[in-house]
């Protein structure tokens, strides 16, 4: 029984270690390291051992139950049959250490030991497979059949902070650019009053126009009610729900970032924002091409951003699309092997393949310089009672997160429709 204590010590401070790291990780980003997490992933392979440890020992502990009653009299004579029922008595372990088997085990293979009144026990019970002697295993992790999509895109924008409800920003609304080589002495012009007849170049004047532009802060959040009960019989539930909210309350913002309607209290996604580029796939191509595939509307995307003195850092494309890019194939059967899917690069520019971009189009710019994402309140989660749920012993589990979002630059996107 003391191994068995130790070890249910060992298995509750590793417990305890693992949920620091974990609480830890949640609360600091910077915490959240693939070092720290192969630490998180060696503590729970530790605890699986451990409790299969003591497992074992209780099982083997429980086999003293079925040992036999002594068989002899009480006359003080020798009685095998008494010693017989003496060894019956001992447990299983005892049996096995004392056996011969054992003693004469060289640590290589150890012949099987028999013990008969251990298997008249078992086969005696109605079950053939053993019945209550044989209690199924349980896999400890919650399996998620729903399978998680990778925030990606929010990879790719610039993130600020903000301690208020909305963000200001200035952009170039227009330039005019007459810039030109001034003469120092120029016979064509008329001097002005004051001049003295002087003929000296002028030099021309250009414009810019700013504009003023406002991103209000949005709220994103979710919550899910669950008993007091539940969680204290289950902790590890708990961990699940936590990352669970968080995964889909920035699935939401992924969302937003890429498409929002900008009607409500959504934000102006990058697709829908005013003034990015937009390009049609043409089937019949321009600039002496027969014909033009993904790939060449992708190219031409990028000169355009270029055009507009931006250099391309992302295409955002629909797994969908993702396939039909890299399956292309020329008029032999051969693959084209343009979209490299091992570097997820196309014309030497990052691929996103995300289901959060819609079905039929394709975002390629500079996602870095172009929109920004301000951060006003950092996901996190929160546990409270609202209405009755204290009467009824139940809580609520809420993740939430607000944030505001701008394209600031449209001309550094263009939306590819196929």
């Amino acid at each position: 029984m003391s191994d068995i204590k130790k070890k249910k010590q060992e298995l509750a401070q590793l417990t305890n270690d693992a949920k620091i790291l974990i609480a830890t990780m949640e609360t600091t980003e910077a915490e959240r390291t693939p070092e720290n997490r192969q630490k998180f992933e060696n503590f729970i392979e530790a605890g699986k051992t451990l409790r299969t440890e003591i497992e074992n020992l209780e099982t083997l502990d429980k086999f003293a139950e079925y040992t036999l009653e002594p068989a002899g009299g009480d006359d003080g004579k020798p009685n095998p049959a008494a010693d017989a029922g003496k060894n019956e008595r001992k447990s299983f372990g005892q049996r096995v250490i004392e056996s011969n088997e054992f003693k004469n085990n060289d640590r290589r293979e150890m012949q099987a030991v028999d013990v008969p009144g251990l298997m008249k026990a078992i086969y005696n019970t109605t079950d053939t497979q053993g019945g209550y002697a044989v209690r199924p295993d349980r896999e400890p992790d919650i399996l998620d059949i729903a399978r998680q999509r990778p925030p990606s895109v929010l990879d790719l924008i610039n993130v600020g902070q903000t301690s208020v409800d909305a963000v200001e920003y200035v952009i170039m609304d227009s330039r005019t650019n007459n810039a030109a080589v001034v003469l120092e002495y120029d016979a064509a012009i008329t001097p002005g009053a004051g001049d003295y007849s002087q003929k000296f170049g002028n030099k021309p004047a250009g414009d810019l126009t700013l504009d003023l532009k406002t991103a209000s802060v949005k709220t994103i959040a979710e919550y899910i009610p669950a008993s007091r009960q539940i969680l204290n019989d289950a902790p590890n539930l708990r961990g699940m729900i936590d990352n669970e909210l968080m995964y889909q309350i920035e699935n939401v913002l992924e969302n937003e970032v890429l498409v929002g309607s900008g009607s409500g209290a959504h934000f102006t996604g990058i697709k829908n924002a005013s003034g990015i580029q937009t390009r049609t796939h043409q089937v019949v191509a321009a600039r002496g091409l027969a014909t033009d595939n993904m790939a060449d509307t992708i190219r031409r995307a990028i000169t355009d951003v270029r055009l507009e003195y931006y250099e391309p850092d992302g295409i955002v494309i629909n797994p969908a699309q993702g396939e039909t890019l890299e399956l292309e194939k020329d008029d032999n059967g051969n693959y084209l092997k343009v979209y490299d899917p091992v570097l997820n690069r196309i014309w030497r520019v990052k691929v996103v393949e995300t289901q959060a971009m819609t079905t039929g189009y394709c975002i390629v710019g500079q996602y870095k310089l172009g929109a920004k994402l301000w951060d006003r309140e950092q996901s996190n989660i929160r546990v409270g009672e609202p209405g009755n749920f204290f009467l009824q012993n139940a809580v609520a589990i809420l993740a939430e997160l607000r944030a505001a979002f701008a394209v600031t630059r449209p001309k550094a996107f263009e939306l590819i429709t196929w």
